[in-house]
């Protein structure tokens, strides 16, 4: 219960954009003066916005998993969990076991000729999860430019044991990201595979048949460009990014 008198807060049902507490003069966020300025500051900070969304796209993919998840195997997800994981390492453990326990998806190419592997899935996810934990919760107190990019140095406390706090270094520098960001698009494409093979929306050996040719064609057109059979054309340059995006 309110104070008598006291000033009702007004609510919106759709997304807030902040032109109404900018035009209206009624209280929100505080008012920057000079958003192009922002702009311009919030540049240098780019990678770890790239990763933080790739990261944020990675981790909807994985909810999208478990919901299908669920809608179609209720009775063996319960088994697995009696509640949506919300925590990141419930969450693999969660993907994980439906993954052993769903003979469908241990059917899947690449699964059963080994192309990956749920121990290294398991891993490649813990690691992606504990950076962006890292990227979000922590606090940049470093910033160091050098010729290969950019390294951060994020603070952040943490509890390695029950009522105990202390406060960890990480260093994080732009190559890193961008090797981030380039597994986590990977793990997205396999994680919307995977639900799309439990709903019955996915051609496995197809798929994975022309996955195998991008992959060969994207080899042979680097090997001949660096053995000179001929020069990197622009034609080829293009192909060679339309099969790295592809990988």
């Amino acid at each position: 219960h309110g104070e008598q008198g006291a000033e009702p807060v007004e609510r919106t049902d759709g997304p807030d954009t902040g032109a109404t507490n900018r035009n209206s003069g009624k209280r929100g966020l505080m008012y920057h003066q000079n958003p192009e300025a922002f702009v311009a500051e919030s540049s240098k900070f780019g990678p770890i916005g790239m990763a933080l969304v790739q990261l944020s796209n990675l981790e909807f993919a994985h909810d999208c998993f478990i919901l299908s998840y669920y809608k179609n195997n209720e009775e063996l997800s319960l088994s697995i969990s009696k509640n949506f994981p919300r925590q990141f390492r419930e969450k693999v453990d969660f993907l994980i076991s439906a993954i052993a326990n769903f003979s469908i998806l241990l059917k899947i190419p690449m699964f059963s000729d080994g192309a990956l592997d749920l121990i290294w899935l398991q891993y490649q996810l813990d690691e992606l999860y504990k950076v962006r934990s890292k990227l979000a919760h922590g606090s940049i107190f470093l910033t160091k430019t050098h010729d290969n990019g950019t390294t951060w140095r994020f603070d952040s406390v943490e509890t390695p044991e029950k009522r105990k706090w202390v406060v960890t270094s990480t260093y994080i520098s732009s190559t890193f990201l961008a090797d981030t960001v380039k597994t986590a698009r990977g793990l997205k494409q396999y994680l919307n595979h995977l639900k799309m093979g439990i709903e019955g929306e996915y051609t496995w050996e197809q798929t994975y048949k022309t996955d195998c040719e991008i992959r060969g064609n994207h080899r042979s057109y680097q090997e001949m460009v660096e053995f000179g059979a001929y020069p990197p054309s622009d034609l080829i340059t293009s192909m060679m990014k339309y099969y790295e995006q592809n990988l």
